[in-house]
């Protein structure tokens, strides 16, 4: 049993793990991106966003979840101002900035995941979760 570890220790050993990880481009770095805050450009739907895609940083974040799409009580999908329209084109520029994406699922006020996922529409919910991932080409 290890006994009167020092917090200098402790500390030195996440240094050099973390410097490590950082060597070796292992580190998980996520970037957060609310839809609403996103602006694609003209002629995109829903461009109200403080924040023009071409002033994203890619270098500071390995991958990036946008937020959000979010049940219906059958089972389908909604996606308040992350349209469609802006799913993939978002998407290729980011693949093509050589980031993943993520698509995140929820959202203040939605009270509907009990009857979303409920026996009657699971099944239903995952088809178009998935169908959404692979058609806008979520990673």
């Amino acid at each position: 049993m290890i006994k009167n570890v020092s917090i200098k220790t402790i500390l030195l050993f996440l240094f050099l793990f973390i410097n490590q990880q950082l060597l070796a481009g292992d580190l998980w770095v996520t970037a957060y991106l609310p839809s609403w805050e996103l602006n694609m450009g003209s002629g995109t739907p829903a461009n109200y966003g403080q924040l023009p895609v071409q002033n994203i940083d890619w270098n500071a974040f390995t991958h990036i979840i946008v937020f959000a799409a979010g049940p219906t009580s059958t089972g389908g999908l909604e996606y308040g101002n992350l349209l469609p329209a802006r799913q993939k084109p978002f998407n290729d520029i980011a693949h093509s900035k050589g980031k993943p994406v993520l698509l995140a699922l929820g959202g203040a006020g939605n009270t509907v995941w009990s009857s979303a996922c409920s026996p009657t529409n699971r099944l239903t919910f995952l088809k178009n979760v998935l169908a959404v991932l692979d058609g806008q080409q979520y990673d």
